[in-house]
């Protein structure tokens, strides 16, 4: 049987479309590398995390790496197709899915910043660079007392009047559902600066030394004012 040009084009086009319908559907399943935002003036690095997304009993399960580096659970985690969302804390994300990468946004306190992502391959799942260097905000804090209260008129002189020595002023981070504090290995080197941004939030670049901090660099943090 001849068929005609017309109908083995539309047949052609048939198949192709047909094809295109069985394209499997992205998958999220992996550790993702994410970045958030530009590099940072002061530092010139881009915070950075890890999301790990699991298959569970059927149902998909994701986490993101804390100020500790330790994974903790995501809220409201969602996929539809390649579309995924979920909260972490004050932080939402809205990510977009390609092949093995990843895009989209987060919205905090902070505002909205785009966030890009790569997935890791099995041969380096879950790494971290030897010296694993970290750009974050917080506060400085007692490591014990942690951050002044929200309506505190002088947070500074609510900080230093508890340091006995540079080794109580610490970095004070807000999580999910609750609030940590992580020590400096070389707060004697960086006392001045530490005790002038008493009570106040900052951005630092620091390496991770255990369960402490070597702190690099320490900048206050822009208000919202200051855009």
């Amino acid at each position: 049987m001849r068929i005609s040009g017309a109908l083995a084009l539309g047949l052609s086009v048939g198949i192709l479309v047909s094809g295109c319908s069985r394209e499997a559907e992205p998958d999220p399943v992996g550790v993702w590398n994410l970045k958030f935002g530009a590099s940072q003036a002061s530092t010139g690095r881009i915070p950075t995390s890890l999301l790990r997304v699991e298959e569970v009993d059927g149902e998909l399960e994701a986490q993101l790496t804390s100020i500790r580096d330790r994974f903790l659970p995501v809220d409201d985690l969602r996929v539809e197709g390649a579309t995924m969302s979920f909260a972490y804390g004050a932080y939402e994300y809205d990510l977009e899915i390609d092949g093995d990468l990843m895009t989209g946004t987060v919205v905090s306190p902070r505002g909205t910043e785009p966030v890009s992502g790569r997935r890791q391959v099995e041969t380096l799942m879950y790494n971290r660079p030897e010296e694993f260097r970290t750009s974050r905000g917080g506060v400085i804090g007692h490591r014990v007392e942690l951050a002044p209260p929200d309506d505190e008129p002088d947070p500074a002189a609510w900080v230093l009047s508890r340091v006995q020595a540079p080794r109580d002023l610490a970095f004070i981070v807000f999580l999910r559902n609750h609030t940590t504090a992580v020590a400096f290995v070389n707060a004697e080197d960086f006392e001045e600066e530490l005790r002038a941004h008493a009570g106040q939030r900052v951005e630092i670049t620091a390496v991770w030394v255990g369960e402490e901090l070597r702190l690099e660099t320490i900048e206050a943090a822009e208000t919202e004012s200051e855009g």
